[in-house]
């Protein structure tokens, strides 16, 4: 019987207690003989398990401090040819070690060897792959005294790694060994292999320089890594493998994190789930998926997510110019079907703007096809471009027509057949509705048909570029049907608008050929036509005939400008045959108001961007005044920039009185009588604009 106290409290009959020591009470429970015999007993047994203890404790001392005299003695190097044979075995590669192995002894052992050169593929840049500075491999004791490597933890201090595409194709990180061979050629498992390398759970990285070079093109991309570890969630060979690391990409602050769901299945370029986080530049990248080939990039199956504060920063460091900042989100599911990628589910808001649909990228040999359709609930072109900053322009150099090279190569680089509708689109100084447009670009040769609403009315046309020329070709049809032109000329700011009513017909047919607008237009052939209906005008509406040619004009040659802010539009007619680039109206350019009519002839050089437009005015009859009196006779000359104006007001002082300001500065000659007669004598000058040939 144990007894758990020292001493045991008993009572007489009469209650009082007594003590007693514990063993004196079991000699009177047992007797004294059993008792005495019991307690030698295990005085014995204590003194001999005292004795074993110290033993084993000393066997133990006595192996520990032998393995570790073993330990120092043991000469690591002879696992170098161990090493090298299992690399190249496992790879295909020659491993080259430059120090010694040697032991660090602690709790845990480590092996510490400093120059690793893993060498690089066939044709690389460079005669290593991989360079380490030093490497640390922590190993377990007892698998070791048995002459097995196993190693807990590997830390790899200053790496450099290249990774490259290769002149002949394919990439240096692909390797071509024993194990490799067993995994393509295993029955039973992708991930069963000869691997006669250790197993490795844990890799930290310090310090590491990650270098990303494109054969063909030259170009290499470095990133620094500060740290990265990766390790296995178990012991298992396909346990999940976790990373994290931090670092610098052009001195940006990177950070990084995800799993692959087996080390096994990655290295053995088999289907892998992955999940990527990455920090950078206030932008957040989120992937997620799998991917068939992970060695080759290949069968992606990835959903991925972006959400930028501001695509300047990010752009910048990529070196993309961006003209203005704004917020970024997107997310879209990403599936690769060999020569196919396939973007789906995308979601895009950029700043007030969304983009949504699919796409379809088919990678062909000869150049890349684009298919899909996208839409937009709203889509604001003007919110995305950059600023314009106006710089002065000297006078005599003043041109308005864009002489920049337009980017029509980009055109023979792709294939096309997108379709893509907008709710609302705005673009610079116009905004449309119910946008339809089905582009088409086959070999250089884009058809983009569109309609749209605007303003109440509909507009439609078709425009064609044949890019694959020396000169590209360029085809514009235009057609638009009850526009109000005054939101094409908005008011400016506390002013009223400069048209009201006058709803608006168009139709422009161009051809031209050029690498800008400027020389698109400076030979074009073709025809404008603008007819305009009853409505509100005000003097600097004029302006919409083109370029600003006529702003103010009205008001100068308009008698009774003076007398009113608006003038009732009847009609205008704005008719154009254009043939090498000048612009021919032959009493084409026509308005009738409530109290005057205009009718003009001459032409517009778009190759030099001069005007010689002859236009002149007479009051309507029944006003009561002197019709000879009142015409004026204008010639509208200087360039589509600086327009100059010169009036002659015959016999009529109050006109020529203000007029003669106009004939002072224009400095231009008049017309003579045949114009008058013939302008007098039409009382229908819209009617005759409509029918110029």
């Amino acid at each position: 019987m144990v007894v758990p106290f020292a001493e045991i409290t008993t009572q007489n009959r009469a209650g009082v207690g007594t003590k007693i020591a514990a063993h004196d009470f079991c000699k009177w429970l047992m007797g004294a003989d059993l008792w005495i015999v019991m307690h030698k007993a295990l005085t014995r047994g204590m003194k001999r398990a005292s004795i074993f203890g110290g033993i084993l404790l000393l066997i133990l001392t006595l192996a520990a401090s032998g393995l570790v005299f073993y330990l120092k003695n043991l000469d690591f190097n002879s696992y170098k040819p161990i090493l090298q044979t299992a690399v190249l075995e496992q790879t295909g590669r020659s491993l080259r070690i430059d120090g010694d192995l040697q032991l660090k002894i602690s709790l845990h052992p480590s092996l510490i060897v400093s120059g690793l050169h893993l060498s690089n593929a066939a044709g690389g840049s460079r005669a290593s792959m991989l360079d380490v500075e030093r490497a640390e491999l922590e190993i377990s004791l007892l698998p070791l005294l048995s002459g097995h490597l196993h190693v807990d933890r590997v830390v790899l201090i200053r790496p450099d790694i290249l990774l490259e595409t290769l002149p002949a194709g394919g990439n240096n990180w692909h390797f071509s060994g024993t194990a490799a061979s067993a995994v393509e050629n295993s029955d039973n498992s992708p991930f069963q292999s000869v691997i006669l390398l250790p197993e490795v759970h844990r890799l930290f990285i310090r310090a590491a320089k990650l270098t990303y070079r494109n054969a063909i093109s030259g170009q290499e991309t470095t990133l620094k890594l500060a740290e990265l570890a990766l390790w296995q969630q178990g012991k298992a060979h396909d346990a999940l493998l976790k990373f994290r690391g931090n670092g610098r990409y052009k001195e940006t602050k990177l950070d990084v994190q995800g799993s692959v769901d087996s080390p096994g299945s990655l290295f053995a370029n088999a289907e892998t789930e992955l999940t990527m986080n990455i920090n950078f530049a206030d932008t957040k990248f989120v992937l997620a998926g799998t991917v068939a080939q992970p060695l080759d990039g290949k069968g992606l199956a990835l959903n991925l997510a972006v959400d930028s504060k501001g695509i300047a920063a990010p752009a910048k460091i990529f070196g993309v110019a961006v003209g203005r900042d704004f917020p970024l989100h997107f997310k879209l599911r990403l599936k690769d079907a060999g020569n196919v990628l396939l973007f789906t589910n995308i979601n895009a808001k950029l700043a007030d703007s969304d983009v949504s649909g699919h796409l379809l990228l088919r990678l062909e040999k000869v150049r890349p096809r684009l298919e899909g359709e996208l839409t937009s609930a709203s889509f604001d072109v003007v919110r995305l471009l950059p600023k314009v900053k106006k710089t002065p322009v000297a006078p005599q150099k003043q041109r308005i027509l864009p002489a920049e090279p337009l980017a029509t190569s980009v055109l023979n680089t792709l294939d096309m057949q997108l379709a893509y509708t907008a709710k609302y689109l705005r673009l610079p100084d116009l905004a449309l509705s119910d946008v339809q447009t089905d582009i088409s670009l086959h070999k250089g040769q884009l058809q983009m048909p569109f309609t749209a609403l605007f303003s109440d009315g509909k507009v439609e046309g078709k425009l064609n570029i044949q890019a694959n020329k020396p000169v590209p070709d360029f085809t514009l049809s235009l057609k638009a049907r009850g526009i109000k032109p005054g939101e094409l000329l908005p008011p400016a700011e506390g002013k009223n608008a400069l048209i009201e009513g006058a709803p608006l017909n168009m139709d422009i047919s161009l051809k031209g050929s050029g690498i800008s607008v400027a020389e698109i237009l400076a030979h074009a052939n073709g025809r404008m036509l603008l007819q305009f209906g009853e409505g509100r005008l005000k003097s600097q509406a004029m302006g919409l005939l083109g370029g600003d040619v006529l702003v103010s004009l009205f008001d100068r040659i308009n008698p009774f400008s003076d007398k009113q802010d608006y003038s009732e539009l009847h009609c205008g007619v704005v008719n154009f045959r254009i043939t090498d680039g000048i612009m021919h109206s032959e009493r084409g350019i026509a308005f009738e108001t409530a109290r005057m009519n205009m009718l003009s002839e001459g032409e517009i050089n778009l190759q030099n961007e001069r005007i010689n437009l002859h236009i002149s005015t007479e009051p309507r009859e029944g006003l009561g005044l002197d019709v000879a009196n009142l015409v004026n006779v204008v010639k509208l000359g200087g360039t589509l920039g600086k327009p100059g104006i010169a009036v002659d007001a015959v016999k009529t002082g109050m006109v020529a009185a203000r007029t003669v300001g106009a004939v002072a500065t224009g400095g231009l000659s008049l017309l003579g009588e045949s114009l008058v007669k013939r302008v007098i004598a039409d009382k229908t000058p819209c009617k005759t604009a409509l029918e110029m040939k």
